[in-house]
């Protein structure tokens, strides 16, 4: 925080040069945590993609079992236990 008794004892460029080195550094970390929250999201959207696609893919696998061998998947359901 900077009061009016900073502004009244320092130097002037001393006190800009104080407050843009700041903005910088808030700047980079900012930067630097967009990344990192972009790479974490990342991470997990292929994550969860990649589970989705293959519970799909299976998924699609079953049915065209079933479209191939239709005759054969009828007979099993219609077998009576």
């Amino acid at each position: 925080m900077i009061t009016n008794f900073h502004t009244e004892q320092m130097y002037k460029h001393k006190l800009v040069d104080f407050i843009i080195q700041f903005m910088e550094e808030v700047d980079k970390e900012i930067s630097e945590m967009k990344l990192s929250f972009n790479t974490r999201a990342r991470i997990v959207a292929e994550s969860y993609l990649f589970q989705v696609c293959s519970i799909n893919l299976w998924l699609c696998y079953f049915i065209l079992f079933i479209i191939i061998n239709k005759s054969e998947f009828i007979s099993f359901l219609s077998f009576s236990f």
